[in-house]
């Protein structure tokens, strides 16, 4: 179980009669609301002194309020970071490269909805790098069916940045939740690289993986190369022993010598002809 803290648990949300999913301060107390996880009803609790929050009822097993596992802190936060962003709350993500100690900070107000082509979306899915992905949440601008910008979630896992694309942040779910009950407004984007020293990376694994490729490619060769030159030399022995005999049983008189001498050069010629003509031969000669 996660040692998420206990107070930020009382902004996970519920879902309504409808199936919608409610934080506790949308909700109303004559309304009926069920558990996310085990579908059971649910206390909205609306008192003075502590935030409103649900609960499940005395008699319940489920923990999900209580003491959440990890996808269940995940789940509810990208609930909690969608409504944030709806809500238009102002919050600043702060950025630094490890490997060019670049700084970048990236204000809430960038984020919200200006056009209507754009929309909030949770568990969207995409294409990248030839691949299917799925963001936590993602601003979608539907005239170019791309994503603006990609949230993704985490408890403990960063996510692997080679997955995503330029505009993308790893947030962190106790930070969602701070910046929901106004105790920060300040959170740390935990992607390791700036989108340029990423792109210096993804090249340099694609270099490493092309060469490796092309040795492992160049070594086959060699021996596929070894084995027809083999073929070739035994063949062309044949085909010399082969003339040899023919010339002994025809009656070229004086001239044998001449014909021996043409056809070595024609041997020769012919050797080097197919030779050249080896299309393994010339595929790395660059």
């Amino acid at each position: 179980m996660s040692s998420l803290r206990i107070n930020h648990h009382h902004y996970f949300g519920a879902l309504d009669g409808e199936g919608r999913y409610v934080l506790p301060w949308q909700g109303h107390k004559e309304n009926k609301y069920t558990c996310w996880e085990c579908n059971e009803n649910l206390i909205l609790k609306c008192g003075e002194i502590r935030v409103w929050h649900f609960s499940h009822l005395p008699k319940s097993r489920c923990q999900s309020y209580t003491n959440p596992s990890e996808s269940q802190i995940h789940r509810h936060a990208k609930q909690v970071l969608k409504m944030i962003l709806e809500n238009k709350l102002d919050f600043q993500i702060n950025h630094l490269c490890k490997k060019c100690h670049k700084s970048r900070v990236s204000k809430s107000s960038r984020f919200r909805l200006q056009e209507s082509h754009k929309k909030i979306e949770v568990e969207k899915s995409f294409i990248y790098r030839g691949c299917q992905r799925r963001a936590d949440i993602a601003i979608w601008d539907s005239s170019k069916n791309e994503a603006f910008c990609i949230f993704e979630i985490f408890h403990t896992h960063k996510t692997d940045q080679f997955y995503r694309p330029k505009y993308f942040w790893d947030l962190k779910a106790s930070d969602i939740f701070e910046i929901y009950d106004r105790t920060k407004q300040v959170i740390k984007c935990h992607k390791p690289l700036c989108f340029d020293c990423h792109n210096e990376q993804i090249h340099m694994r694609y270099v490493k993986e092309i060469n490796k490729y092309r040795d492992e490619v160049s070594s086959r060769l060699s021996e596929w190369r070894k084995s027809y030159e083999e073929e070739l030399s035994r063949i062309l022995d044949d085909m010399s022993k082969d003339f040899v005999d023919v010339l002994n049983k025809k009656d070229v008189g004086t001239h044998q010598d001449g014909y021996n001498e043409i056809y070595l050069i024609e041997l020769i010629n012919l050797q080097k002809d197919l030779r050249n003509k080896l299309p393994i031969e010339n595929i790395f000669k660059k």
